[in-house]
């Protein structure tokens, strides 16, 4: 898959960071009618971290509780944390148009990474 400007996650942070500030991604989503919203789910008996999930029409985001609540568990880091950082990382397929691909998730991961950085009060995951 070809990345062009619009899609590849530095800019695209960029321009987010000119028009919404160091506003957390679920901020963001909200500013841009993103419904997110919290289900719990398992997948393959929990043998298999699922964080959220997005539809494009209409947009919106859901985050797995129970995998994030688990996670947080399991590393010490904050559920609103990692939570941050799954709606950033589904901010980018919905802002890209983009669905899942091995190269797509990369770029999402780093989108991900690159919002995170700049959020009032959040440290990225690593």
């Amino acid at each position: 898959m070809k990345i062009d400007r619009e899609t590849e996650p530095t800019t695209l942070v960029h321009r987010l960071r000119q028009q919404h500030g160091d506003a957390l991604p679920s901020a963001i989503a909200a500013a841009r009618d993103i419904p997110v919203r919290y289900e719990s789910w398992r997948v393959a008996d929990d043998r298999v971290i699922y964080f959220g999930e997005c539809w494009f029409d209409p947009p919106r985001i859901v985050l797995n509780a129970r995998a994030i609540a688990r996670e947080a568990a399991r590393t010490g880091e904050d559920s609103a944390t990692i939570a941050e950082t799954v709606i950033a990382h589904e901010l980018y397929h919905l802002l890209t148009r983009q669905p899942s691909s091995g190269a797509v998730e990369r770029q999402a991961h780093e989108f991900a990474r690159e919002l995170m950085m700049r959020c009032s009060g959040l440290v990225a995951r690593p």
